[in-house]
């Protein structure tokens, strides 16, 4: 195991402990007159990469949330995406073949693979072009424009503003569920899904519903808590 020190600033001083390939110990040690506590934190530096992208992401709510144009412009490319993608799913939902798997929850192989054969080739196509069209612009619309309004209420409701990162999350999901369905339509008919690619299709399909419901969720649940936190304020007041 590797250990290295480094003098950083004039305050403290690093030493990093390598554990494993994903895994490091850094002890933070104040120097001189700043020597009053030492913090050791362990970390993982998947999970670094991961909360650097959702504070991205977390920042971009923020901003739109700040500003009145911003959050127009959300608002207006939001409504465009959904009439975009209604446009574009209509003769796919003419073929008689169903809703799309995005609107299912989960979803087998037999399904998933017969609902390929159901459509057929020109459907596979018609459908990469509503994939294409979810991945960007529409994922991202909804994403940032439910995100800014997570951070909104938490913020008139006192709540933390990390409930946002549950859009992220949903975000995530949705992408990794349509490039799955995506594959699929790619390869038809001369390719099946593995199962185990449809498994992880399905799994991120379910969570994305899940998360959905708790970013609609947690809106009227913090308006409720704001509400509590309102009235003890006022009522301390009072006293």
């Amino acid at each position: 195991h590797a250990h290295r020190r480094i003098d950083v600033y004039r305050r403290c001083t690093f030493t990093l402990t390598k554990i494993d390939h994903h895994h490091t110990i850094v002890t933070v040690v104040p120097n001189a007159c700043y020597r009053d506590t030492v913090a050791v934190h362990r970390y993982s530096s998947l999970d670094q990469l991961n909360s650097v992208q959702n504070m991205l992401l977390l920042h971009v709510y923020q901003a739109v949330a700040d500003s009145t144009v911003l959050t127009a412009i959300a608002i207006a490319v939001g409504l465009l995406s959904v009439a975009v993608m209604a446009a574009k799913t209509a003769p796919l939902d003419a073929l008689g073949a169903g809703l799309c798997p995005d609107l299912w929850f989960g979803y087998t192989p037999e399904r998933l693979n017969g609902w390929y054969g159901e459509i057929g080739e020109d459907g596979c196509t018609m459908y990469q072009k509503v994939a294409h069209w979810d991945l960007f612009p529409y994922m991202f619309s909804y994403t940032i424009l439910l995100g800014s309004i997570l951070v909104r209420v938490a913020r008139s409701t006192k709540c933390p503003q990390a409930i946002a990162h549950v859009m992220s999350a949903t975000l995530i999901m949705d992408i990794i569920e349509s490039n799955v369905q995506l594959r699929g339509c790619k390869i038809y008919p001369n390719g099946r899904l593995d199962d185990r690619l449809v498994a992880i299709g399905s799994a991120a399909n379910r969570m994305k519903w899940i998360l959905f419901g708790v970013a609609l969720a947690s809106i009227p649940v913090m308006l409720f808590l704001g509400r509590g936190r309102k009235g003890k304020e006022s009522a301390s007041k009072k006293q």
